[in-house]
């Protein structure tokens, strides 16, 4: 069983064969974990080693269709069994043809404002999850055309400290995966809406993804939206030009951080960094936000979702992203451009500059 032992959602997905079953369909990612074969296709460890700017990209091509109800494991299993690895000679291939599909979704529904997701998985992760992940968040968010990156965790729960070292040790390739994006987009004459969202210990990877994009025309407003849920970082990252505070830069419309307080992941990591409080479980050590200069930031959001987060018995309280309905709901709604304080579900709390809202059940 795998370590995240979590639902996958019901998925129809335009451009896939749906079945009343679940859903077949076509997943684009970029990684670097090293290859091993069947069943999981990409191990545990660098390709290539720590720091070094080389990717594997291509598509997961599932012959068999993802199942409504499945436990995550189940998936995994349709991924590793049943899925075609095809790993492209030219990397950059598999994002220009992921671009090419934004645009066309967005040429074929104008209005109802379609957004791509560019994701970054957390820790404990199996790179045959990305599956799961795909169910949940195609289905949950509205979202049917998404970008992975797979950086090399454990996929294990007791190997916080090895995936810790594995995720800032990942900021160059996914760096060098990001830059090349973001390069086709500003190629385009029209891009597609894009928005970023990082899970847990992927917004470790997001600060060393910083740090390696560096030149000034990257640290700009490519995503949309940036939507970070239980990030296992400093709770201070946002103040700090080492971590999340170059990310700043980089969205148009809003940023979103989702806690939940009793997040147990989350108190273990801070546990394991020294008692460092985690921004995914205490929030933002200072709210409002505010830029390099000083300037508040009107548009980046608190959200609380301790009372609608998954069961800390059975997940931690650390899979909300997608598990819990009201919590992806949340994220719908933002990606369709929905004003903040009109999103269903959202009290917003006293002080905090009425920038953070409880989410609330409906």
């Amino acid at each position: 069983m795998s370590a995240h032992d979590k639902a996958a959602t019901p998925v129809t997905n335009r451009g896939t064969k749906p079945t009343s079953a679940g859903f077949t369909t076509t997943i684009r990612f970029g990684t670097n974990r090293n290859r091993v074969g069947p069943p999981d296709q990409f191990g545990s460890r660098f390709e290539w080693g720590p720091n070094d700017p080389r990717y594997h990209a291509g598509t997961i091509s599932l012959s068999k269709p993802l199942q409504e109800g499945a436990l995550v494991h189940e998936n995994a299993t349709v991924a590793a069994s049943h899925g075609q690895i095809n790993l492209a000679q030219e990397p950059k291939n598999v994002i220009r043809d992921f671009l090419d599909n934004a645009s066309g979704r967005e040429m074929d529904e104008p209005v109802r404002r379609k957004h791509s997701l560019v994701f970054i998985h957390g820790y404990a992760f199996k790179f045959v999850e990305i599956a799961a992940v795909e169910a949940a968040i195609v289905n949950g968010y509205g979202c049917p055309n998404n970008l992975f990156f797979s950086w090399p965790s454990y996929g294990d729960h007791f190997k916080y400290p090895e995936d810790r070292d594995h995720a800032y040790g990942s900021g160059t390739a996914a760096g060098q995966f990001l830059r090349d994006l973001l390069d086709e987009v500003a190629a385009l004459a029209n891009p597609p809406r894009l928005s970023l969202v990082c899970h847990s210990m992927g917004n470790r990877v997001m600060s060393s993804i910083a740090q390696a994009l560096k030149d000034p025309k990257y640290l700009k407003p490519y995503f949309e939206h940036i939507l970070l849920f239980a990030a296992d970082e400093d709770y201070e990252a946002f103040q700090k030009p080492s971590k999340l505070q170059p990310v700043l830069k980089m969205y148009k419309s809003s940023l979103n951080i989702y806690t939940n307080g009793n997040d147990g992941a989350l108190a273990a990591g801070q546990l394991a960094n020294d008692g460092t409080p985690e921004l995914g479980q205490h929030g933002p050590y200072s709210f409002p936000i505010q830029d390099e200069n000083g300037v508040t930031l009107t548009n980046a959001f608190w959200l609380n979702c301790t009372e609608v987060a998954d069961s800390i018995i059975l997940t931690l309280g650390h899979q909300y992203f997608r598990l819990s309905k009201e919590v992806m709901a949340d994220a719908r709604h933002v990606l369709e451009g929905m004003p903040p304080e009109t999103i269903p579900g959202r009290n917003r709390d006293a002080g905090y500059g009425g920038l953070r809202y409880t989410i609330r059940p409906a």
